[in-house]
């Protein structure tokens, strides 16, 4: 009994071991992979393309803001508030009034760049 506990100790550090080596071995291929990612690819750097946007105009803002009534149009909340595409940007839609209403961060952030 006692050489069976001492045999399944001995093959539990034997698989500790191997698995230590295994998460080495997919963190420096994941490192490797993250280096050559920022060499060729700079605009992936950041998650975003090296293109700026232009900002939605402050008259389109303005308009927006006043008819949601200055809060976020889901939840009613007035802090926190991102100026969010109805039609998201990323799909195709414009910085109109008609494309754009307030939503609080939870709630913009909930919604992703999904159609709602």
């Amino acid at each position: 009994m006692i050489q069976e506990k001492a045999d399944s100790e001995a093959e539990f550090k034997k698989i500790k071991r191997a698995e230590r080596e295994r998460i080495r071995q997919s963190e420096l291929k994941q490192k490797a992979r993250r280096e050559i990612i920022r060499e060729e690819f700079p605009e992936l750097q950041t998650g975003q393309s090296t293109k700026k946007r232009p900002p939605i105009p402050g008259y389109v803002q303005e308009a927006v803001f006043d008819r949601d009534g200055g809060s976020c149009v889901l939840c009613g909340s007035r802090q926190h508030l991102h100026f969010d595409h109805i039609v998201p940007y990323s799909k195709g839609g414009g910085d109109s009034v008609e494309n754009l209403r307030l939503l609080c961060r939870d709630c913009n952030l909930r919604k992703g760049n999904r159609f709602s």
